[in-house]
């Protein structure tokens, strides 16, 4: 092996060395939840159903097809459990790969190839994400081998790779227009090289085929509808998403080094941008200038060059980062892993310096790293936090309105998601994420005992992802910066005991505050200061008393809404079942009998997702209780 992949193989394992003790983080426990299924249905591991922010969802509508998960359920079983310090040290395969790839696509397309591999491994998301147990790394590893083996005239084997690639990520379909690209103009009359640009297709369209056939569901359509049933593609989500790729495409070199005039008149717009302090507007035309340079850049090669090496890594990075701007909604800085190669290579081109280019590998290398520490501790607090936990919950059952890392490690301890109008009874434990938190439901109206409280810290302090950031990093949702500086927390945590509220009155106007304690689940904040939506179910606490005798519910069927069946119960006891006809405004009145607290369950048929808008709607409910 060539001395120079040596040193650069031995750079990427002291990279990774420091962080093989990294907590679960952000998506790792949706691909452990399905690597946790192969053992129960290692043919269909993601037809299960799953609580995801409240709501209950099939896995088959994941966002990656299912390698990763396979590969995890592997060490699984090697393991018996999840092991952090050796599932990384595991996964330090795929970024010895992908370096090994890039070093020798860096051989065919630059005279400088270590320098072209130093530089990717300093990739800022290639460093922080290269942590993680999520699917990027994986895919990133098959997709830059798949095109190493491709110009070394290995098509067959570019092709399985590509394949594997496609397992782990929709977006490796990208890789046809990039290499149809190429292989146009270079080796048309190759049937293997052909192969290679259709591996990633095939290899997707077989495995959605077989889950069809084989499970009755196919994937890509239930994601689809999760997209358009979350408005993940709005034009405006779109459009921010697409602006944070560009001030991420900025950072895969340190921009001082990549900077060129052409982007920058055009970035200068982001000085005038609104709720950006000054330094940050700064940061973001710097991110933006070097980005668009970059594009404008391969823009002009494609055009000068076109069937040449110039014209090819500008087809490969423009085509790339047009796809992404187009399927995805969230801007996160690791999408743009795979075009970081064809980046690199075309500055090394064109630099006429090409020493200035190490000063930059080793900025951008330091920038990454602190990056990396901050995002180690940023999700170790939520690991802590759970095992601070375990001990004080004792035998309450503990439940969340989180995700990510800080639902891992709670599951852990035994605590269950929290589903959308779920009722929550006294004596239970709540664990709120304001970060992660699944949605505006009143969770339980009594009052709350605190067992455990923490404020999740950046340290150092640059904030990837968090409350109160601009930082785009991880999502677009949050701002277009690469990443934000400040001292504010990034999330607040509280475990709470649940008690039992106090019942005071025995009907409940909407549009009275004082109401709120006695509505213990399903009921949506006040609107109008009138009235209030409910989920599928509501519960509610009424003081009852000998000279009740009916109960009374005044509510509105909107047009939009479904619903057209409404059940009450009185202490699991159905008192009423009544059909409406159509949108309009009733009063629903039933007899009863009680004494002391009475708990109102009031059901409705069907619920809807208005555009935009995650929560479930049921009907609007105005005022209810006992006459």
């Amino acid at each position: 092996m060539e001395t120079r992949l040596l040193i650069a193989l031995a750079a990427v394992v002291l990279l990774r060395l420091p962080f093989l003790d990294q907590a679960i983080q952000g998506d790792d426990v949706y691909y452990l939840a399905i690597a946790r299924n192969v053992a129960v249905d290692p043919l269909h591991p993601m037809q299960m159903g799953y609580t995801f922010q409240g709501d209950r969802v099939s896995m088959a509508g994941h966002p990656h097809p299912p390698l990763n998960a396979y590969l995890l359920a592997l060490l699984l079983r090697i393991s018996g459990d999840v092991r952090e310090p050796l599932f990384h040290a595991c996964y330090i395969v795929f970024s010895l790969v992908a370096a090994a790839a890039v070093f020798r696509l860096a051989r065919r397309f630059t005279e400088r190839p270590l320098l072209a591999t130093f530089l990717f491994l300093a990739v800022p998301a290639f460093v922080v994400n290269g942590n993680s147990l999520e699917a990027d790394l994986p895919f990133l590893a098959f997709w830059l081998l798949g095109f190493a083996l491709y110009f070394d005239g290995r098509h067959r084997l570019a092709s399985a790779s590509l394949g594997l690639s496609a397992l782990a990520a929709y977006q490796a379909v990208f890789a046809v227009p990039i290499l149809a690209h190429h292989v146009w103009h270079h080796r048309r009359r190759s049937k293997t090289a052909w192969l290679a640009v259709a591996a990633a297709p095939l290899a997707l369209a077989g495995w959605q085929l077989f889950q069809l056939f084989s499970a009755g569901s196919l994937p890509g359509g239930v994601l689809a509808g999760y997209l358009q049933t979350y408005g993940l593609l709005a034009l405006s989500k779109k459009l921010h998403s697409a602006a944070a790729l560009v001030s991420h495409l900025g950072w895969i070199v340190f921009p001082p080094a990549s900077l060129s005039w052409p982007g920058s008149p055009a970035a200068l717009g982001a000085l005038a941008l609104p709720g950006y302090a000054w330094w940050q507007r700064m940061l973001l035309a710097l991110s933006l200038a070097a980005g668009l340079g970059l594009l404008i850049r391969w823009i002009a090669a494609l055009r000068r060059d076109r069937s040449g090496d110039s014209g090819f890594l500008a087809a490969w990075g423009l085509v790339f980062f047009a796809a992404s701007a187009l399927a995805f909604f969230a801007g996160s800085a690791r999408y743009l892993l795979p075009l970081a190669p064809a980046a690199i290579f075309t500055i090394l081109r064109d630099c006429r310096r090409t020493w200035l280019l190490w000063p930059a590998a080793a900025a951008n290398l330091a920038l990454g790293l602190t990056l990396a520490s901050a995002n180690f501790h940023h999700w170790d607090q939520y690991r802590r936090f759970a095992a601070g936990l375990q001990p004080l919950a004792g035998d309450r059952r503990v439940w969340f309105q989180a995700e990510w890392g800080l639902r891992y490690y709670l599951e852990r301890i035994g605590a269950e998601p929290l589903e959308r109008g779920q009722p929550l009874y006294p004596g239970s434990i709540l664990v709120t994420s304001r970060l992660a938190g699944a949605g505006p439901l009143s969770a339980a109206g009594g009052p709350r005992r605190e067992v455990l409280r923490s404020a999740v810290w950046a340290r150092p302090p640059v904030r990837l992802f968090g409350l109160a950031t601009r930082s785009g990093y991880s999502s677009s949702d949050l701002g277009l910066l690469p990443f934000d500086l400040g001292p504010a927390p990034l999330d607040h945590l509280q475990a709470d005991i649940l008690g039992l509220p106090e019942v005071r009155a025995s009907y409940l106007r909407m549009s009275d505050p004082d109401a709120a304690p006695q509505l213990l689940s399903g009921f949506y904040p006040i609107e109008n200061n009138a009235w209030r939506w409910i989920a599928g179910q509501g519960v509610v606490l009424l003081k009852a008393s000998e000279s009740a005798t009916r109960f009374e519910m005044t509510f509105f069927i909107p047009d939009a809404a479904p619903a057209r069946r409404i059940t009450v119960a009185l202490n699991d006891l159905t008192i009423a079942d009544q059909a409406y006809p159509a949108p309009g405004r009733y009063v629903l009145s039933a007899p009863v009998r009680a004494t002391g607290a009475a708990r109102i369950t009031v059901s409705v048929d069907q619920t809807f997702r208005p555009p935009g808008d995650q929560r479930l709607l049921g009907v609007i409910v105005q005022e209810l209780g006992l006459r």
